[in-house]
């Protein structure tokens, strides 16, 4: 395992990109890209909101472990596309930062929808908030975000709430993988 982590490491540091199939247990930025788009397309296309996930090209083929990753992306993109109104733009930034030995996914999901106000995004980062109705009526359960916040911090990882009323919202989370 040192070696693999170490091979894998020296490629990312000087450039390269690693050619190898992900695991059971693991994604790459490019598999994750692929998941999304087939599990949230439809949710998007029926409420007629635009969908688009991005991996970046330079590290998109280096394998991760799957940690929970695609629960805290679920979650998020479900209510993206629950709070953005018909016609309105969902961009999904999938990407890896490596910087000497460390490696750190880094995943951003942006809408142009309703927004939220301070208060709630102090409660989403504090783990605690309630649900609220979506632009076309959709109901939550109230702990979709309470999950991602339990989630984030269970990784060791950071969840950083942008958001302007009547504008969107940027949820960004980073990972450590190291």
């Amino acid at each position: 395992m040192e070696l693999a982590d170490e091979i894998l490491s020296n490629s990312a540091d000087s450039g390269e990109v690693i050619h190898r199939s992900p695991k059971e247990h693991e994604f790459s930025l490019s598999t994750l890209k692929t998941k999304l788009k087939d599990m949230y397309n439809p949710q998007a296309i029926s409420k007629k909101v635009e969908l688009e996930v991005k991996a970046n090209p330079p590290f998109e083929e280096i394998p991760f472990p799957k940690n929970k990753i695609l629960q805290i992306l679920g979650n998020l993109i479900s209510n993206a596309i629950k709070f953005t109104p018909t016609h309105g733009k969902i961009e999904v930034l999938l990407d890896m930062e490596v910087l000497d030995q460390i490696r750190k996914l880094v995943f951003k999901v942006k809408d142009n929808g309703v927004g939220i106000d301070q208060t709630k995004i102090e409660e989403i980062q504090a783990g605690g908030t309630n649900s609220s109705m979506g632009t076309s009526g959709e109901k939550g359960f109230g702990f979709g975000l309470n999950l991602v916040h339990h989630l984030v911090n269970s990784l060791k990882g950071k969840l950083n709430v942008k958001s302007e009323l009547g504008k969107g919202t940027e949820f960004e989370f980073i990972l450590p993988l190291d």
